[in-house]
């Protein structure tokens, strides 16, 4: 059984650079708020596995909580990224 992962996505002037990541069950994932050093979180990667690309309302409403400005799904139709 797949489970879930996630990366945070971060900015740094105009560079992306990818903080915190972590796998967890098949239903959730727990990422914390690390970026490297001089960056800022901007986003989030994550996966649905066997799932929909389409981020769940508990996404928004975590992704909005703590600041993030898109979370990008990938699942059963691809990568889809979401402005939140």
């Amino acid at each position: 059984m797949e489970r879930e992962k996630a990366c945070l996505i971060c900015l740094r002037g105009n560079e992306l650079l990818l903080g915190e990541c972590n796998i967890g069950d098949r239903f959730s994932v727990r990422l914390r708020i690390r970026c490297p050093e001089g960056s800022i979180p901007i986003g989030v990667w994550h996966t649905h596995p066997g799932g929909d690309s389409i981020p769940s309302s508990q996404d928004i409403k975590e992704a909005r909580r703590v600041g993030l400005k898109f979370v990008c799904v990938e699942g059963s139709q691809g990568l889809k990224c979401f402005k939140v």
